[in-house]
């Protein structure tokens, strides 16, 4: 489990692996109500296998629910990036992009230390200015997937309201009111 949060190989000695707490925590609390619900006795490594993506996914997803739309662009697009490497912004450029973005101020500063206090995101003092990124780098994969997901839905959706202005400005008399 810990090689599983720290990103590390197999054959890498457990002393020389930094985990994230939070992050380990989080696996273990999720495996332990999956064994609880399975009515199992306990947790071992093995039940980490194939469910650590789905663990971490699952996370990912909650937590973002409930909470302005543009925070998960903004996370995806903006903290991550293009190559899916994690990146930092400071913390008064998030919540000004999120306000930008149509986040009420008060918003995206409770949806910003929601995200802080879940452990998705963090925040570090880097030369007297605040950081925000994600909290590790076992988290790029699953926003990554996220974001391509999101980026397509978008595209689709962009798609079809072009075809469907297309036919309605040929086929309709009066004109549409789109």
């Amino acid at each position: 489990m810990v090689r599983f949060v720290a990103g590390a190989a197999p054959e890498v000695s457990l002393a020389e692996i930094e985990a994230v707490p939070p992050l380990l925590s989080l696996i273990c609390e999720q495996l332990n109500a999956r064994r609880l619900a399975e009515g199992t006795e306990s947790v071992d490594a093995g039940q980490l296998r194939g469910r650590a993506t789905d663990i971490l996914e699952q996370f990912y997803g909650e937590s973002f629910a409930g909470r302005p739309a543009g925070l998960r662009a903004y996370v995806e697009d903006e903290l991550l990036s293009a190559d899916g490497f994690r990146e930092s912004r400071g913390q008064d450029s998030t919540r000004a992009a999120l306000v930008r973005a149509g986040v009420a101020p008060e918003a995206a500063r409770e949806a910003f230390e929601a995200l802080v206090g879940r452990r998705l995101l963090v925040v570090e003092e880097r030369g007297g200015t605040r950081r925000v990124e994600l909290t590790h780098d076992v988290l790029t994969a699953v926003a990554a997937r996220s974001r391509g997901q999101r980026r397509e839905r978008e595209a689709l959706a962009r798609a079809k309201a072009k075809k469907a202005a297309a036919a309605c400005s040929v086929g309709c008399s009066p004109p549409c009111p789109s």
